[in-house]
Protein backbone atom coordinates (compact mmCIF):
# COMPACT_ATOMS: atom_id res chain seq x y z
CA UNK A 1 0.00 0.00 0.00
CA UNK A 2 1.55 3.26 -1.14
CA UNK A 3 1.29 6.21 1.18
CA UNK A 4 0.08 9.48 -0.27
CA UNK A 5 2.64 12.22 -0.69
CA UNK A 6 1.70 15.75 0.41
CA UNK A 7 -0.97 17.28 -1.80
CA UNK A 8 -1.15 21.00 -2.59
CA UNK A 9 -4.25 22.31 -4.30
CA UNK A 10 -6.31 25.37 -5.14
CA UNK A 11 -9.78 25.73 -6.70
CA UNK A 12 -11.30 28.87 -8.21
CA UNK A 13 -14.46 29.90 -10.02
CA UNK A 14 -15.15 33.22 -11.72
CA UNK A 15 -18.29 34.66 -13.32
CA UNK A 16 -16.08 36.10 -16.10
CA UNK A 17 -18.34 39.04 -16.87
CA UNK A 18 -21.65 37.22 -16.61
CA UNK A 19 -24.33 38.27 -14.17
CA UNK A 20 -24.79 34.67 -13.02
CA UNK A 21 -22.09 32.11 -12.23
CA UNK A 22 -23.48 28.66 -13.02
CA UNK A 23 -20.20 26.86 -12.22
CA UNK A 24 -19.36 25.23 -8.90
CA UNK A 25 -16.10 23.88 -7.47
CA UNK A 26 -15.25 21.66 -4.51
CA UNK A 27 -12.15 20.64 -2.59
CA UNK A 28 -11.98 18.37 0.44
CA UNK A 29 -10.28 20.74 2.89
CA UNK A 30 -13.21 20.55 5.34
CA UNK A 31 -13.25 16.74 5.39
CA UNK A 32 -11.65 15.23 8.52
CA UNK A 33 -8.11 14.01 7.91
CA UNK A 34 -9.00 10.42 8.84
CA UNK A 35 -11.63 10.32 6.09
CA UNK A 36 -9.25 11.80 3.55
CA UNK A 37 -6.68 9.19 4.52
CA UNK A 38 -9.19 6.36 4.15
CA UNK A 39 -11.05 7.57 1.05
CA UNK A 40 -8.70 9.98 -0.70
CA UNK A 41 -8.60 13.66 -1.61
CA UNK A 42 -11.58 14.72 -3.75
CA UNK A 43 -11.81 17.72 -6.13
CA UNK A 44 -14.74 18.63 -8.39
CA UNK A 45 -15.55 21.12 -11.16
CA UNK A 46 -19.16 21.36 -12.40
CA UNK A 47 -20.55 23.57 -15.17
CA UNK A 48 -24.31 24.13 -14.90
CA UNK A 49 -26.75 24.90 -17.71
CA UNK A 50 -30.42 25.66 -17.85
CA UNK A 51 -30.70 29.41 -17.35
CA UNK A 52 -31.58 31.59 -14.38
CA UNK A 53 -30.84 29.70 -11.17
CA UNK A 54 -31.41 26.28 -12.77
CA UNK A 55 -27.81 25.78 -13.85
CA UNK A 56 -26.45 27.32 -10.68
CA UNK A 57 -28.58 25.01 -8.56
CA UNK A 58 -27.61 21.96 -10.62
CA UNK A 59 -23.86 22.50 -10.29
CA UNK A 60 -24.05 23.36 -6.59
CA UNK A 61 -26.23 20.35 -5.81
CA UNK A 62 -24.03 18.03 -7.86
CA UNK A 63 -20.81 18.96 -6.06
CA UNK A 64 -22.48 18.70 -2.65
CA UNK A 65 -24.15 15.34 -3.29
CA UNK A 66 -21.08 13.79 -4.92
CA UNK A 67 -18.84 14.77 -2.02
CA UNK A 68 -21.26 13.56 0.65
CA UNK A 69 -22.07 10.32 -1.12
CA UNK A 70 -18.41 9.55 -1.82
CA UNK A 71 -17.15 10.13 1.71
CA UNK A 72 -20.08 8.31 3.28
CA UNK A 73 -19.51 5.23 1.12
CA UNK A 74 -17.60 2.25 2.49
CA UNK A 75 -16.93 0.57 -0.85
CA UNK A 76 -13.17 -0.18 -0.99
CA UNK A 77 -13.26 0.31 -4.78
CA UNK A 78 -12.57 4.05 -4.94
CA UNK A 79 -13.28 4.36 -8.64
CA UNK A 80 -16.64 2.60 -8.45
CA UNK A 81 -17.53 4.64 -5.38
CA UNK A 82 -16.84 7.86 -7.29
CA UNK A 83 -18.98 6.71 -10.23
CA UNK A 84 -21.88 5.80 -7.94
CA UNK A 85 -21.64 9.19 -6.22
CA UNK A 86 -22.01 10.93 -9.59
CA UNK A 87 -24.97 8.71 -10.49
CA UNK A 88 -26.62 9.57 -7.18
CA UNK A 89 -26.25 13.27 -7.99
CA UNK A 90 -27.75 12.71 -11.43
CA UNK A 91 -30.78 10.90 -10.02
CA UNK A 92 -31.42 13.71 -7.52
CA UNK A 93 -31.19 16.38 -10.23
CA UNK A 94 -33.37 14.32 -12.57
CA UNK A 95 -36.11 14.11 -9.91
CA UNK A 96 -35.89 17.86 -9.24
CA UNK A 97 -36.12 18.65 -12.95
CA UNK A 98 -39.26 16.48 -13.18
CA UNK A 99 -40.95 18.28 -10.30
CA UNK A 100 -40.10 21.90 -11.14
CA UNK A 101 -41.36 22.83 -14.62
CA UNK A 102 -39.13 25.90 -14.91
CA UNK A 103 -36.10 23.67 -14.24
CA UNK A 104 -37.06 20.89 -16.67
CA UNK A 105 -33.82 21.48 -18.59
CA UNK A 106 -31.54 22.13 -15.62
CA UNK A 107 -28.34 20.17 -15.99
CA UNK A 108 -24.63 20.24 -15.28
CA UNK A 109 -21.40 18.72 -16.46
CA UNK A 110 -18.99 17.32 -13.91
CA UNK A 111 -15.37 16.25 -13.71
CA UNK A 112 -14.14 14.82 -10.41
CA UNK A 113 -10.71 13.61 -9.33
CA UNK A 114 -9.67 11.56 -6.31
CA UNK A 115 -6.07 10.97 -5.25
CA UNK A 116 -5.72 7.94 -2.99
CA UNK A 117 -2.55 6.03 -2.13
CA UNK A 118 -0.67 7.33 -5.14
CA UNK A 119 -3.46 6.55 -7.58
CA UNK A 120 -5.48 9.11 -9.57
CA UNK A 121 -9.16 8.43 -10.30
CA UNK A 122 -11.01 10.73 -12.72
CA UNK A 123 -14.73 10.42 -13.47
CA UNK A 124 -16.59 12.77 -15.77
CA UNK A 125 -19.80 13.48 -17.65
CA UNK A 126 -20.01 16.29 -20.22
CA UNK A 127 -17.31 18.58 -21.56
CA UNK A 128 -15.48 19.72 -18.44
CA UNK A 129 -11.94 18.38 -18.71
CA UNK A 130 -9.03 16.88 -16.78
CA UNK A 131 -5.36 17.31 -17.74
CA UNK A 132 -2.28 15.61 -16.29
CA UNK A 133 0.97 17.60 -16.41
CA UNK A 134 4.05 15.41 -15.99
CA UNK A 135 7.65 16.44 -16.63
CA UNK A 136 6.47 19.64 -18.26
CA UNK A 137 4.09 17.90 -20.69
CA UNK A 138 0.29 18.18 -20.46
CA UNK A 139 -1.95 15.30 -21.49
CA UNK A 140 -5.73 15.44 -21.86
CA UNK A 141 -7.29 12.62 -19.81
CA UNK A 142 -10.96 13.08 -20.71
CA UNK A 143 -13.03 13.11 -23.87
CA UNK A 144 -15.74 15.73 -24.40
CA UNK A 145 -19.23 14.25 -24.56
CA UNK A 146 -20.50 16.46 -27.39
CA UNK A 147 -22.07 15.94 -30.82
CA UNK A 148 -19.40 16.06 -33.49
CA UNK A 149 -21.38 16.00 -36.73
CA UNK A 150 -22.25 19.26 -38.46
CA UNK A 151 -25.99 19.39 -37.85
CA UNK A 152 -28.45 21.17 -35.61
CA UNK A 153 -27.04 19.46 -32.52
CA UNK A 154 -23.37 19.98 -33.42
CA UNK A 155 -21.44 21.05 -30.33
CA UNK A 156 -24.26 20.20 -27.91
CA UNK A 157 -23.76 17.80 -25.04
CA UNK A 158 -24.48 14.11 -25.48
CA UNK A 159 -24.30 13.41 -21.74
CA UNK A 160 -25.04 15.52 -18.69
CA UNK A 161 -26.36 15.29 -15.14
CA UNK A 162 -29.95 16.40 -14.58
CA UNK A 163 -33.00 16.91 -16.78
CA UNK A 164 -33.66 14.38 -19.52
CA UNK A 165 -35.56 11.18 -20.24
CA UNK A 166 -33.34 8.75 -18.36
CA UNK A 167 -32.88 8.43 -14.64
CA UNK A 168 -29.52 6.73 -15.21
CA UNK A 169 -26.28 8.09 -16.62
CA UNK A 170 -23.14 6.55 -18.05
CA UNK A 171 -20.00 7.83 -16.35
CA UNK A 172 -16.49 7.60 -17.80
CA UNK A 173 -13.84 6.49 -15.32
CA UNK A 174 -10.08 6.36 -15.78
CA UNK A 175 -7.23 5.57 -13.42
CA UNK A 176 -3.60 6.62 -13.55
CA UNK A 177 -0.71 5.92 -11.14
CA UNK A 178 0.80 9.22 -10.10
CA UNK A 179 4.44 10.27 -9.90
CA UNK A 180 5.87 12.87 -7.59
CA UNK A 181 5.43 16.44 -8.89
CA UNK A 182 2.53 15.45 -11.16
CA UNK A 183 -0.07 18.21 -11.53
CA UNK A 184 -3.75 17.58 -12.29
CA UNK A 185 -5.89 20.37 -13.72
CA UNK A 186 -9.70 20.16 -13.78
CA UNK A 187 -11.54 22.89 -15.67
CA UNK A 188 -14.82 23.98 -17.23
CA UNK A 189 -15.12 24.83 -20.91
CA UNK A 190 -15.08 28.52 -20.05
CA UNK A 191 -11.33 28.03 -19.73
CA UNK A 192 -10.65 25.62 -22.57
CA UNK A 193 -12.67 27.68 -25.06
CA UNK A 194 -9.86 30.25 -25.06
CA UNK A 195 -6.89 28.64 -23.23
CA UNK A 196 -5.14 25.77 -24.97
CA UNK A 197 -3.25 22.75 -23.69
CA UNK A 198 0.09 24.49 -24.26
CA UNK A 199 -0.95 27.41 -22.05
CA UNK A 200 -2.10 25.07 -19.27
CA UNK A 201 1.12 23.12 -19.62
CA UNK A 202 3.33 26.22 -19.37
CA UNK A 203 1.58 27.72 -16.34
CA UNK A 204 1.18 24.47 -14.40
CA UNK A 205 4.85 23.54 -14.93
CA UNK A 206 6.34 26.62 -13.32
CA UNK A 207 4.02 27.85 -10.58
CA UNK A 208 2.31 26.76 -7.39
CA UNK A 209 -1.30 25.52 -7.59
CA UNK A 210 -2.48 28.86 -6.20
CA UNK A 211 -0.52 30.85 -8.77
CA UNK A 212 -1.51 28.53 -11.61
CA UNK A 213 -5.22 28.65 -10.80
CA UNK A 214 -5.18 32.43 -10.52
CA UNK A 215 -3.22 32.89 -13.75
CA UNK A 216 -5.46 30.51 -15.72
CA UNK A 217 -8.59 32.41 -14.68
CA UNK A 218 -6.93 35.75 -15.45
CA UNK A 219 -5.78 34.50 -18.86
CA UNK A 220 -9.27 33.31 -19.79
CA UNK A 221 -10.69 36.70 -18.85
CA UNK A 222 -8.04 38.59 -20.81
CA UNK A 223 -8.85 36.52 -23.89
CA UNK A 224 -12.54 37.33 -23.60
CA UNK A 225 -14.10 34.01 -22.67
CA UNK A 226 -17.85 34.07 -23.04
CA UNK A 227 -18.46 31.65 -20.20
CA UNK A 228 -17.93 31.18 -16.48
CA UNK A 229 -14.42 29.93 -15.67
CA UNK A 230 -13.60 27.29 -13.05
CA UNK A 231 -10.37 25.45 -12.33
CA UNK A 232 -8.90 23.05 -9.78
CA UNK A 233 -5.12 22.63 -9.73
CA UNK A 234 -3.71 19.73 -7.68
CA UNK A 235 0.00 19.04 -7.19
CA UNK A 236 1.01 15.60 -5.98
CA UNK A 237 4.12 15.66 -3.79
CA UNK A 238 7.14 17.80 -4.46
CA UNK A 239 7.99 20.92 -2.55
CA UNK A 240 5.48 23.58 -1.73
CA UNK A 241 6.27 26.63 -3.81
CA UNK A 242 8.28 29.11 -1.79
CA UNK A 243 7.29 32.74 -1.51
CA UNK A 244 9.23 34.87 -4.03
CA UNK A 245 12.23 36.68 -2.55
CA UNK A 246 10.92 40.13 -3.44
CA UNK A 247 7.66 39.35 -1.61
CA UNK A 248 9.51 38.24 1.53
CA UNK A 249 11.67 41.37 1.56
CA UNK A 250 8.64 43.57 0.95
CA UNK A 251 6.85 42.01 3.91
CA UNK A 252 9.93 42.47 6.09
CA UNK A 253 10.16 46.11 5.04
CA UNK A 254 6.53 46.87 5.78
CA UNK A 255 6.76 45.09 9.12
CA UNK A 256 9.86 47.09 10.06
CA UNK A 257 8.22 50.40 9.22
CA UNK A 258 5.14 49.46 11.19
CA UNK A 259 7.22 48.56 14.24
CA UNK A 260 9.21 51.80 14.01
CA UNK A 261 6.02 53.84 13.76
CA UNK A 262 4.54 52.10 16.79
CA UNK A 263 7.67 52.79 18.86
CA UNK A 264 7.61 56.48 17.95
CA UNK A 265 3.93 56.66 18.75
CA UNK A 266 4.47 55.27 22.24
CA UNK A 267 7.43 57.57 22.94
CA UNK A 268 5.74 60.80 21.87
CA UNK A 269 3.79 62.59 24.65
CA UNK A 270 0.10 63.09 24.02
CA UNK A 271 -0.87 66.46 22.58
CA UNK A 272 -3.23 68.40 24.83
CA UNK A 273 -5.62 71.15 23.95
CA UNK A 274 -6.30 74.42 25.83
CA UNK A 275 -7.07 76.61 22.88
CA UNK A 276 -9.24 79.67 23.62
CA UNK A 277 -12.78 80.08 22.42
CA UNK A 278 -13.78 76.49 22.83
CA UNK A 279 -11.54 75.20 20.02
CA UNK A 280 -11.48 71.48 19.67
CA UNK A 281 -8.63 69.73 21.39
CA UNK A 282 -6.36 67.84 18.97
CA UNK A 283 -6.15 64.18 19.81
CA UNK A 284 -3.36 61.70 19.38
CA UNK A 285 -3.57 60.08 15.94
CA UNK A 286 -4.58 56.46 15.88
CA UNK A 287 -1.87 53.84 15.54
CA UNK A 288 -3.05 53.01 12.05
CA UNK A 289 -2.90 56.65 10.97
CA UNK A 290 0.50 57.17 12.59
CA UNK A 291 2.21 54.54 10.46
CA UNK A 292 0.31 55.33 7.30
CA UNK A 293 -1.41 51.98 6.85
CA UNK A 294 -4.95 51.78 5.53
CA UNK A 295 -6.81 48.71 6.67
CA UNK A 296 -9.82 47.56 4.64
CA UNK A 297 -11.99 44.54 5.39
CA UNK A 298 -11.60 41.46 3.23
CA UNK A 299 -14.39 41.07 0.67
CA UNK A 300 -16.89 38.37 1.43
CA UNK A 301 -17.48 35.53 -0.99
CA UNK A 302 -21.15 35.16 -1.96
CA UNK A 303 -23.12 33.58 -4.76
CA UNK A 304 -23.96 36.02 -7.55
CA UNK A 305 -27.74 35.91 -7.69
CA UNK A 306 -29.79 38.46 -9.70
CA UNK A 307 -32.47 40.45 -7.86
CA UNK A 308 -36.00 39.14 -7.90
CA UNK A 309 -37.70 39.66 -11.22
CA UNK A 310 -34.52 40.44 -13.11
CA UNK A 311 -33.11 38.47 -16.01
CA UNK A 312 -29.47 37.78 -16.82
CA UNK A 313 -27.89 40.22 -19.25
CA UNK A 314 -26.20 37.38 -21.06
CA UNK A 315 -27.24 33.91 -22.14
CA UNK A 316 -26.71 30.95 -19.78
CA UNK A 317 -23.52 28.95 -19.86
CA UNK A 318 -22.92 27.48 -23.30
CA UNK A 319 -20.83 24.81 -24.97
CA UNK A 320 -19.61 26.33 -28.25
CA UNK A 321 -19.06 24.46 -31.49
CA UNK A 322 -15.66 22.75 -31.58
CA UNK A 323 -13.20 24.45 -33.97
CA UNK A 324 -13.04 21.29 -36.11
CA UNK A 325 -14.95 18.06 -36.52
CA UNK A 326 -12.06 16.11 -35.00
CA UNK A 327 -13.02 14.35 -31.75
CA UNK A 328 -11.14 15.23 -28.60
CA UNK A 329 -8.10 13.02 -27.87
CA UNK A 330 -8.84 9.77 -26.09
CA UNK A 331 -7.35 9.09 -22.68
CA UNK A 332 -4.63 6.47 -22.69
CA UNK A 333 -6.43 4.43 -20.07
CA UNK A 334 -10.17 4.57 -19.70
CA UNK A 335 -12.79 2.29 -18.24
CA UNK A 336 -16.36 2.91 -19.30
CA UNK A 337 -18.91 2.05 -16.64
CA UNK A 338 -21.75 -0.10 -18.09
CA UNK A 339 -24.97 1.78 -18.74
CA UNK A 340 -27.87 0.73 -16.55
CA UNK A 341 -30.48 1.16 -19.29
CA UNK A 342 -30.77 0.24 -22.92
CA UNK A 343 -30.42 3.51 -24.84
CA UNK A 344 -32.55 4.43 -27.82
CA UNK A 345 -31.09 5.35 -31.17
CA UNK A 346 -31.49 9.03 -31.92
CA UNK A 347 -30.63 11.00 -35.00
CA UNK A 348 -28.16 12.52 -35.62
CA UNK A 349 -25.60 9.98 -34.43
CA UNK A 350 -22.31 11.28 -32.99
CA UNK A 351 -19.24 10.57 -35.08
CA UNK A 352 -17.66 7.20 -34.21
CA UNK A 353 -18.49 6.88 -30.49
CA UNK A 354 -16.45 4.44 -28.42
CA UNK A 355 -17.59 0.92 -27.87
CA UNK A 356 -20.15 0.92 -25.07
CA UNK A 357 -20.80 4.66 -25.41
CA UNK A 358 -24.34 4.21 -26.73
CA UNK A 359 -26.40 6.47 -24.52
CA UNK A 360 -27.57 9.47 -26.57
CA UNK A 361 -29.91 12.22 -25.44
CA UNK A 362 -33.20 12.65 -27.18
CA UNK A 363 -33.23 16.35 -26.41
CA UNK A 364 -29.77 17.81 -25.76
CA UNK A 365 -29.71 21.01 -23.71
CA UNK A 366 -29.92 24.16 -25.76
CA UNK A 367 -26.36 25.43 -25.95
CA UNK A 368 -26.02 28.86 -27.48
CA UNK A 369 -22.66 29.94 -28.88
Amino acid sequence: MQKDLPIYADVRTDAAGRQLNEDAVYQCTAVPIEKRTARGHLYIVADGTGGQEGGQTASAMATTIIAERFYDDTNPDIGESLVQAIRTAHEALYELAQRVPSWAEMSTTVVAAVIHQGQLYVAHVGDSRAYLIRNGQARLLTRDHVWLQDDENYGSLTRWLGGGRSRYIEVDLLTEPLQENDVVVLCSDGLTDVVGREDIQALASRGSPQATARQLVELANRRGTGDNVSVAVIQYGGKKAAMPAWTRWAMVGVGGLALLGLILLLLLPPRTGGGAGGEATPTRPSRIESIGVLVTPEPTVAAIVPPAGSTPTREPTSTPRPPTETPSPWPTRITLSPSLVTPQTVEPTPATPPEGDHQQPTAPPTKEE
